[in-house]
């Protein structure tokens, strides 16, 4: 898979740790933006349907798709605090 090239003003630091979220091109329903634009698109379209069971349908497909971003969103949160520390601890051993 290609890798995902560096936003400006990552540091060299952050490289190692953040390679595994630009290794690869992750799928919308693996990101925290893609499964809020599939929540927000589902809520448009169960606004736009005249059926009662197709609304329900989609309403609760937008709240699934919106639980799963804020699951995204801790784990990812989780991943970078782990990280942080693991860097710490790594810094911490090389000045000993």
């Amino acid at each position: 898979m290609p890798d995902i090239p560096m936003t400006a003003g990552a540091s060299a630091s952050s490289d190692a740790t953040d390679s595994a979220l630009r290794t690869r091109a992750r799928k919308p329903e693996d990101t925290v933006q893609g499964c809020r634009s599939f929540a927000s698109a589902d809520r448009k379209r169960a606004i736009a349907t005249g059926e009662d069971m197709m609304r329900r349908r989609m309403e609760h497909s937008a709240a699934t798709w919106t639980q799963r971003a804020e699951l995204l969103e801790r784990l990812e949160a989780k991943f970078i605090a782990r990280r942080d520390i693991e860097a710490a601890q790594r810094a911490a051993r090389l000045h000993r």
